[in-house]
């Protein structure tokens, strides 16, 4: 951001941005059967794992379509371009 109250004023908003989702998380826990519960927690490993290996192809750069960056996103600017 521009100027310190401005990056606060970000992150009280990406704070309040996150409370509803939160809160659906929490609440929805309840609702949950405990087999229901035990089968998520098993596949967390598995997501976890799966998002992992997507972050290393994208650091690759291998052109893999949806997958890689864009050419245009690696390329090094010598003066940076801050607004």
């Amino acid at each position: 951001m521009q100027s310190p109250v401005y990056g606060s004023f970000y992150m009280v908003l990406f704070g309040l941005g996150t409370v509803p989702l939160m809160s659906a998380v929490v609440y929805t826990n309840a609702f949950l059967s405990i087999p229901i519960r035990n089968k998520i927690q098993k596949t967390i490993p598995y997501v976890v794992a799966g998002i992992g290996i997507l972050f290393v192809l994208r650091g690759f750069g291998l052109n893999i379509p949806f997958v890689s960056p864009s050419e245009i996103n690696l390329a090094v600017k010598a003066a940076p371009n801050c607004y």
